[in-house]
């Protein structure tokens, strides 16, 4: 240690490291560093998921609406093939408020994402024959 003249103070080692106060300091930061990036990371990890859900009812979403254009009648809540069978389809057809010579085609897409039921729905109007 170096007294108040500048000089070294004889048998004393000079001091070196950190407090402990200091050392703790830095791990409560460090930790609270990786709490947030693992926080980060799960909330990455379920909207992923949850996207991919949705890409997969549009497409499923659009499919089910071509069929309808072929032969428009109503379905109930149907299950799809494999590999999609945690997805469901409802159809519906009926004569459009707005102008009575169109027919609307609602297609409803269920399915349980990460958050609990999700549901997509798509709305067509077609001119019957």
């Amino acid at each position: 240690m170096i007294d108040s003249r500048g000089q070294r103070r004889p048998g004393r080692r000079p001091e070196a490291g950190f407090t402990l106060l200091e050392v703790l300091m830095a791990l409560a930061l460090l930790g609270g560093a990786l709490v947030t990036l693992e926080l980060l990371a799960t909330t990455a990890a379920f909207r992923q998921v949850s996207r991919e859900n949705e890409t997969l009812a549009q497409g499923l979403a659009q499919e089910t609406v071509e069929r309808a254009l072929v032969a428009p009648q109503p379905e109930a809540r149907t299950p799809f093939e494999s590999p999609f069978e945690r997805f469901t389809r409802e159809v519906a057809v009926a004569p459009w408020t707005g102008n009575p010579d169109l027919e609307e085609i609602v297609v409803t897409i269920r399915w349980t994402g990460v958050t609990g039921e999700e549901a997509l729905h798509v709305h067509t109007l077609v001119a019957p024959d």
